[in-house]
């Protein structure tokens, strides 16, 4: 069975784990019931990456969030922030079996350009699909 390009595992609950700066309670109504078709939706922050830290930080940091992840059954996780541990996070699910996604969207945007010569961009983004990484 499949919705919205993702599987559904009958007989089992599938928590949706979003772990990202962006908190679902501001997500579009759209998002909302295309992640609630995995269960609940369980936010978990975004680390504050540290610019300075190196490979060794981030294996630390990405090993402390796979192990809040791994404490939920069977869960899917949407993934988005700082390159690299997103980078790292995203093959630990993977290589764990845990399907992971991405938050798709359309931007729109305008540029003004204002008096004093600088320019100010607005983005509205429009949530489209989740697609697995």
């Amino acid at each position: 069975m499949c919705y919205n390009n993702f599987r559904i595992v009958l007989g089992g609950v599938i928590m949706f784990i979003n772990l990202s700066n962006h908190v679902s309670e501001k997500w579009s109504k759209e998002q909302l019931e295309t992640a609630k078709v995995y269960g609940d939706i369980v936010d978990i922050g975004f680390p504050a990456v540290d610019p300075k830290g190196d490979s060794d930080y981030i294996d630390k940091l990405v090993d402390e969030y796979y192990s809040k992840i791994s404490k939920y059954d069977k869960p899917v996780v949407m993934l988005q922030g700082e390159f690299t541990f997103t980078y790292r996070m995203v093959k630990k699910l993977k290589d764990s079996g845990i399907t992971v996604v991405a938050s798709c969207s359309e931007r729109h945007s305008v540029e003004v350009l204002k008096e004093n010569g600088k320019v100010e961009r607005n983005s509205v983004f429009e949530f489209v699909r989740f697609r697995e990484y």
